[in-house]
């Protein structure tokens, strides 16, 4: 495959106990298209040796964005996927030179001031904090009928246990920072794209995100990690709402 420099690449960010794995299916289907793509294991997460005590906000914040200074692409397209929304806005910010689009993929949109924790129900709120203060690196961890509903509806049992043995816990200090930066303030296109049938973050809970981002929610059939199930529709629609 030829790419050209003035196209931009696309830079795929995973959510909460995910790591760079869960693209391996988005990637060949970008290049298909005539696109370069690169993903990386936040801090703590996929084959990051981190200590998951040391993970914090500030530190995923860093990790991206020597992530994209190294890469010494042209453009690029930041895509956060579910708990990532909270830390591309900052990285966005920092590397407006290059960033030419941000896309949430069903993820978490900010105030400032806001965390994480503060957009969850109560129930569930109180429920990773115990389990994070139960940890002893102060991390969270779902079973697999847990992740099962709210990570891989719609792939096979198998496809599913197979992910589920590569999630990692999640330091809750992620959870739990303030945000810093107001999405409607980067002066960046942004997009957001929402997944009928996801548990994790339900189309009602995508739309409130998308109106913190000022943007209309983009709607596609799929669960949660549309990447894994629909990675060719997810890429054509990635490059069909470039600026």
């Amino acid at each position: 495959m030829r790419y050209s420099r003035a196209m931009p690449e696309f830079v795929l960010v995973h959510g909460g106990s995910h790591g760079a794995w869960c693209w391996e299916r988005l990637h060949p289907e970008l290049a298909r298209l005539g696109y370069r793509s690169h993903a990386l294991d936040l801090p703590g997460h996929g084959q990051d040796p981190t200590p998951r005590k040391q993970v914090s906000w500030g530190s995923q914040v860093e990790a991206l964005d020597d992530f994209i200074l190294e890469l010494s692409a042209g453009e690029v397209v930041l895509v956060g996927h579910s708990l990532a929304g909270v830390l591309i806005p900052e990285v966005a910010k920092r590397r407006r030179d290059v960033v030419r689009q941000l896309v949430f993929l069903a993820s978490i949109v900010l105030e400032p001031g806001e965390c994480a924790l503060d957009t969850l129900e109560p129930g569930r709120r109180e429920a990773l904090l115990e389990l994070a203060e139960a940890s002893e690196d102060h991390s969270v961890f779902l079973d697999y009928e847990i992740a099962r509903v709210n990570f891989f509806r719609g792939l096979s049992d198998a496809e599913a246990r197979e992910f589920f043995e590569k999630l990692t816990p999640q330091p809750i200090d992620v959870y739990a920072e303030p945000a810093r930066t107001r999405v409607r303030d980067l002066g960046i296109p942004v997009r957001y794209l929402g997944f009928t049938r996801d548990a994790a973050i339900p189309p009602d809970r995508a739309a409130e995100f998308a109106r913190k981002a000022a943007v209309e929610i983009e709607m596609m059939a799929s669960a949660h990690a549309a990447m894994l199930s629909h990675p060719r529709e997810l890429a054509e629609r990635l490059i069909a709402g470039l600026p």
